[in-house]
């Protein structure tokens, strides 16, 4: 079982950690392991940003062709708050996590990439 919050998530994907993890190249067991992880991974968050911007567009305004929420907006607390309580949310994913041993020793990934998705490794 792994478990992360969906906030631990937006920031690894905000980091480009996820497509780093994506991008190695891995036996064709582990690839398909972490495939079916990152497909799952991908729904939350596509879940999340969907959510978060249906929440921009009822609390925002339209200014230069977008909607935001200025900083001055009497809304900003209510959309930070809703915001936060659902990032703050632990998920679980029915996986086991990938041993270390999978990279390979020729492969390259940033330390800061591993720490970001320490998760998804034993």
């Amino acid at each position: 079982m792994i478990k992360i919050t969906l906030g631990e998530l937006v920031i690894a994907e905000q980091e480009g950690a996820l497509v780093e993890i994506a991008k190695l190249d891995l036996k064709i067991k582990d690839a398909i392991k972490l495939t079916k992880i990152l497909k799952k991974v991908t729904e939350e968050l596509t879940m999340f940003r969907q959510a978060r911007d249906e929440k921009i567009k009822k609390y925002g305004v339209e200014k230069d062709g977008s909607v935001v929420i200025e900083s001055d907006s009497e809304y900003l607390s209510v959309f930070l708050a809703e915001i936060n309580e659902v990032q703050g949310q632990v998920l679980e994913f029915d996986f086991e996590p990938i041993s270390y041993d999978a990279i390979g020793e020729d492969s390259k990934i940033a330390a800061k990439t591993l720490l970001l998705l320490n998760f998804l490794f034993v």
